[in-house]
């Protein structure tokens, strides 16, 4: 593990034996990260920080004032210390410099001997060139002993034992969910608070730990008194061996649950009584209480479905860890180009508004993941009993059917489909187009403009509750025009127009004839 060259170091060097420093104990602890020689009157933006500044003083000798506003600038860059060398240009520096540059905890190195600047830069530039080779080459060594411990399997607190060897910073790994894991023990940290407080602690590193996009906790090191490039390196890449740790953990896991997914088959087609679902489900996640269960399918318009069973497995560990962020433990189910998903809460505390919420965030997180525009998904009710769950797949399957026809729904849950399960069951039975022309045939006989205007004149009277007045307005025709056309309407249609069940029907026939136009009424 490299150290950062500071100001204190730069002294011990051969050509700064003999120099007057002013500087106390906290400006000699200044990072020095390059030596530039600056031989101006503006420093305008010819420094990036933590420079350490040679110069002879030739743009200001002479001058008090170009000499303290030279010192002001440098040190509002934040260069690193400043080195002025005596006797060539400069004889005598002001006291009012010496006065700032202590007061602003700045260096003032004075040299009196005879060196040479390209002497003193190049030799700094080597030792950080060196030092940075360093840190590339302790980094790769770290990676590749990262990687065996992730081959051996050896599990996530190998990874950050490995970590505290290698720097001597005690680390720990916590979780969005479960008890930290502490390297080399939790004696290093505080309270569960402090533990993942990015601002206690001026040095406290703190890296997320992502998963497929997804936050499984964070990395934090416990507060140190110096800070260092190095370990925020290697932290980042600690991280990254504890992603892969979980990923391949979850990859285990999700291929075990696939090979036993036979018996959610038969659950779903109805074959199991309501005991044997509740054994197989304590067999599966012992102790599992769950307030609420229903169906979600997905399907996708774009084959996405049909990929090989390893990127099957991918998303389902996918779904899994999606859905489990926000408190649900689901079983996936393959099945030509759907997946049919169990869905089961564990949050006792959250009411069926709050669990459609959930889903949906759950599942824009999905759609995010696999980028698929072309998905479409649907929410059955709650299943009672457990053993009902076939009626609840058909009431998820009937949530996509009617997307397919009005576009995608804001809410794709069965309970908020309305008058559009009518419509579907109407549809499905062949009894929609037949039910519409009975009701409204007689407007739409020929497609001449006039029975078109019929008809887009009654969809818009009935969307403005039967108002006159707001619907010549909406249709941009005088009053008595409407008065002809709803007369010509009541006539085509056998009269009794405004009668609430003839109403009623009217206005189910005119949203079943959009649906089965594609059209979002």
């Amino acid at each position: 593990m490299t150290e950062k060259l500071t100001i204190a170091k730069i002294l011990e060097r051969p050509y700064f034996k003999q120099a007057k420093v002013y500087a106390d104990a906290r400006a000699l602890e200044r990072i020095v990260e390059w030596a530039h020689v600056l031989e101006v009157e503006d420093v305008g933006n010819l420094l990036n920080g933590n420079e350490l500044i040679l110069t002879t003083g030739l743009t200001w000798k002479g001058s008090e004032a170009k000499c303290l506003k030279f010192l002001r600038e440098i040190i509002n860059k934040n260069a690193a210390g400043l080195v002025i060398d005596m006797g060539r240009v400069v004889k005598v520096i002001p006291e009012r410099m010496i006065e700032l540059a202590q007061k602003e905890n700045f260096p003032l190195i004075l040299i009196f001997s005879e060196i040479r600047y390209i002497d003193v830069t190049h030799d700094i530039h080597t030792y950080i060139i060196n030092q940075q080779k360093k840190v590339v080459e302790d980094l790769e060594h770290f990676s590749s002993q990262l990687n065996q411990l992730l081959l051996m399997g050896e599990g996530i607190f190998s990874l950050l034992n490995l970590f505290f060897k290698f720097t001597g910073q005690a680390v720990a790994y916590s979780p969005v969910k479960g008890r930290m894991i502490c390297a080399p023990h939790s004696g290093y940290f505080k309270s569960d608070e402090e533990r993942v407080d990015e601002k206690a602690g001026n040095h406290k590193f703190c890296f997320p730990v992502l998963v497929m996009n997804q936050s499984f906790g964070q990395l934090v090191t416990a507060p140190c008194a110096k800070e260092n490039h190095f370990t925020s390196l290697a932290l980042d890449r600690c991280a990254t061996a504890v992603a892969q740790e979980i990923l391949r953990s979850m990859y285990w896991e999700e291929k075990q649950l696939n090979r036993e997914n036979q018996w959610i088959a038969q659950w779903v087609d109805g074959l199991l009584s309501e005991k044997e679902i509740k054994e197989r489900l304590a067999k599966i996640k012992p102790n599992l209480l769950f307030q609420w269960c229903g169906i979600l399918i997905i399907e996708s318009r774009n084959d996405a479905f049909d990929d090989p069973p390893a990127l099957l497995l991918h998303q389902n560990m996918m779904l899994r860890m999606v859905f489990s962020h926000e408190s649900f433990f689901i079983l996936p189910l393959n099945r030509a180009n759907r997946f049919i998903i169990i869905i089961l809460n564990l949050n006792h505390s959250r009411s069926d508004q709050l669990i459609d919420r959930a889903i949906i965030k759950a599942m824009h997180a999905y759609k995010h993941y696999i980028n698929d525009d072309q998905l479409i998904w649907g929410v059955s009710g709650k299943t009672q009993p457990l053993n009902g769950i076939h009626q609840s797949v058909l009431e998820a399957i009937e949530v996509i059917d009617v997307q397919s026809h009005i576009g995608l729904l804001k809410d794709p849950f069965h309970h908020s489909l309305h008058i559009y399960q009518v419509i579907n069951h109407l549809n499905k039975n062949d009894r929609l187009l037949p039910f519409i022309r009975e009701q409204i045939g007689n407007l739409e006989v020929t497609r001449n403009e006039r029975t078109v205007d019929l008809l887009h004149t009654l969809k818009v009277y009935l969307e403005c509750g039967g108002s006159k007045k707001e619907a010549a307005a909406k249709l941009f025709i005088s009053r008595q025009s409407l008065y002809k056309r709803l007369a010509q309407i009541n006539e085509r249609l056998g009269g009794d127009i405004e009668q609430p069940r003839r109403r009623l029907s009217i206005e189910l026939a005119l949203v079943g004839l959009d649906y089965l136009n594609k059209t979002r009424p």
